[in-house]
């Protein structure tokens, strides 16, 4: 009986750190600067997930909301950077869904129409390749 009880308090305090763990990922991720809010979809069969999108000098970085690593779900490089013109998929008009491609790797995305105009004004704005 008290193996139980002890099983089951180590159960809670992983649990609660665990959670704790993710919850801090989230909000330090999200208070970085260039860090936005979005939803997405690694192709057109699967569901929505949601995230957080971060500008990081040269590419585009995108996080899964609730996750262990600190490293991006997918990175897409801004060389070859597009963006597709917005979806509006609400019927309120507070997001749009985009696809974003860079070389062989997309994702689509539901966000804010003003995080729209910054994605589309960050991939306007790559300064011309040095030529050699």
């Amino acid at each position: 009986m008290v193996f139980v009880i002890y099983a089951i308090v180590v159960l809670l305090l992983t649990l609660f750190a665990l959670w704790g763990y993710v919850n801090v990922r989230a909000r330090r991720l999200d208070q970085q600067v260039g860090a936005f809010r979005a939803w997405a979809r690694l192709d057109s069969h699967s569901g929505w997930m949601s995230g957080i999108g971060q500008y990081q000098g040269d590419r585009l970085c995108w996080y899964r909301l609730i996750a262990l690593s600190m490293k991006p779900h997918v990175v897409l490089p801004r060389h070859g950077f597009e963006v597709s013109l917005p979806l509006q998929r609400s019927t309120d008009g507070s997001m749009v869904e985009v696809r974003l491609t860079s070389g062989d790797v997309f994702l689509d995305i539901a966000v804010e129409p003003l995080t729209y105009n910054g994605l589309v004004s960050w991939c306007e704005s790559e300064p011309p390749a040095i030529q050699s």
